[in-house]
C-alpha cells in the first residue's frame, strides 16, 4: 500500500479483509436478500484515486460499486456502498455470527431514520453527500453521519449521531456542525443562511438543544429532531422538545453574591491589607480570601466568624495565638507576589499565576 493512502481508507481495507478470511462463514445480505457467502458471491475490492471500489455477484447481474464506509456491527460488518445511477448509499451487510438473543435490542444505525426524515420533511429532496469518515485534521469525528442535501434551491446540511454514540458524543453534534458548515460553505453559498438538522437518539437532546438556542438565526437556522426504535423494528422521529428548566441545588448553584455575611474575624483579617486582599464567596460554603489572586485564608461558617489560613492544601485554623503568624504570610505574599517581585521563582510568585 502506497504511503498516501488515508488512513480511513487503510481501516476499511483491514475490515474487508477480515470478511474475506471469513469467506466461508460470511454470509451477505444485499437489499433485504441473502445471496450466500462472501466467497459465493466472489466479492473482490480494489482502490484506485483515493477510493475503494467492490464487485460481487448479485440476483440482477454483476455489481459494481464504490465503498462509502465499513463499520463493524454486533455480527459482521456493515458496508455502505453507493454507484453514479445510485447516489444515496446501500447497505451491504456481512454476517459471521448470529446475534445472541440474550444482548438486547441492537443499536439504532443513523442512516436509517435520516432516510425516513428526508422522505417526510424534504420531499423530492436532492442528497449531494453522505458521510461518516473521520478528518482529525479539521477536528471532525467519526460517530456521526454528515448528509448534504439540497431543498428548494438550498444547501442543507443534517448531522446525525448513532444511537450507541452515547450522550458524551451526542453533545459534540453542534460543534461538528458548526466545523462542517466551515469547510463546506463556499463563498456563493455564504450569502444567504444555512439550514442545519441535529439528530440525535431520543434523550439525548437536553444539552444540543439548550446550545442550538445561543446560536444567532440571523447567521444559521438550526433545529433539533430525536429518533427512537420500537421493539418491533419501526423508526420514529420527531422534533426534539425543549429541555426542563434547571433546579436550583440539583442542576447548579448561585455563589452568594457580595458580603454580606460579616464577622469580627472577617474585619480583623481584611485590615491587614485593605487595598490588596479580595472577598471572593466559594457557594454556600466559604468565602475565599485572596492577595493579588492567590488565596491564603478561607472564612467558614453560617457568619463566617473561623478563620483558616494558610497557602496550598494545607490550612491552619486561625486562634488569638496564631495571628502573628497570619500576618507573617500576608506579608510575605505581599513582599514576593507584585510585578516588580525580587524573586520571579519564589512559589508565592509562581502559584496560580493565570489569577
Amino acid at each position: 500500500m502506497r504511503r498516501g493512502t488515508d488512513a480511513h481508507l487503510r481501516r476499511y481495507r483491514l475490515l474487508l479483509d477480515t470478511a474475506a478470511a471469513n469467506a466461508t462463514e460470511a454470509e451477505v445480505v444485499w437489499r433485504s436478500a441473502r445471496l450466500g457467502s462472501w466467497r459465493n458471491i466472489s466479492a473482490r475490492w480494489w482502490e484506485s484515486a483515493g477510493r475503494i471500489g467492490l464487485s460481487f455477484k448479485a440476483p440482477q447481474g454483476k455489481v459494481a460499486c464504490w465503498v462509502s464506509s465499513v463499520r463493524r456491527t454486533a455480527n459482521g460488518l456493515k458496508i455502505l456502498v453507493s454507484d453514479a445511477r445510485k447516489p444515496l448509499p446501500e447497505e451491504l451487510h456481512v454476517l459471521w455470527r448470529e446475534p445472541s438473543r440474550d444482548a438486547g435490542p441492537q443499536p439504532v444505525d443513523s442512516w436509517k431514520p435520516v432516510q425516513l426524515w428526508l422522505k417526510e420533511r424534504f420531499p423530492g429532496s436532492q442528497v449531494l453527500s453522505v458521510s461518516r469518515r473521520p478528518d482529525l485534521a479539521h477536528s471532525l469525528s467519526g460517530s456521526f453521519l454528515r448528509v448534504r442535501f439540497r431543498s428548494r434551491g438550498n444547501e442543507c446540511l443534517a448531522l446525525a449521531a448513532d444511537a450507541p454514540a452515547g450522550d458524551e458524543d451526542s453533545r459534540k453534534a453542534l460543534t461538528q456542525a458548526l466545523i462542517c458548515l466551515d469547510l463546506w460553505l463556499g463563498p456563493a453559498q455564504r450569502s444567504k443562511i444555512p439550514e442545519v438538522h441535529l439528530i440525535v437518539p431520543d434523550r439525548q437532546s437536553g444539552i444540543v438543544f439548550h446550545r442550538a438556542r445561543f446560536v444567532n438565526q440571523k447567521r444559521i437556522r438550526v433545529s433539533v429532531w430525536e429518533f427512537s426504535e420500537d421493539r418491533c423494528g419501526a423508526v420514529r422521529i420527531r422534533p426534539a422538545s425543549p429541555p426542563p428548566e434547571p433546579v436550583e441545588e440539583r442542576d447548579f448553584r448561585w455563589p452568594v453574591l457580595g458580603p454580606f455575611r460579616w464577622s469580627a474575624q472577617i474585619a480583623r483579617v481584611l485590615d491587614l491589607a485593605p487595598r490588596f486582599i479580595r472577598r471572593y464567596p466559594r457557594f454556600q460554603d466559604f468565602d475565599s480570601l485572596r492577595l493579588w489572586g492567590l488565596e491564603f485564608a478561607q472564612a467558614v461558617g453560617p457568619d463566617r466568624d473561623s478563620i483558616s489560613f494558610g497557602v496550598g492544601g494545607s490550612k491552619t485554623e486561625l486562634d488569638e495565638d496564631l495571628f502573628p503568624q497570619l500576618c507573617a504570610l500576608v506579608d510575605e505574599i505581599l513582599f514576593y507576589r507584585r510585578p516588580d517581585s525580587p524573586d520571579v521563582t519564589h512559589p508565592f510568585y509562581r502559584a496560580q499565576s493565570e489569577r
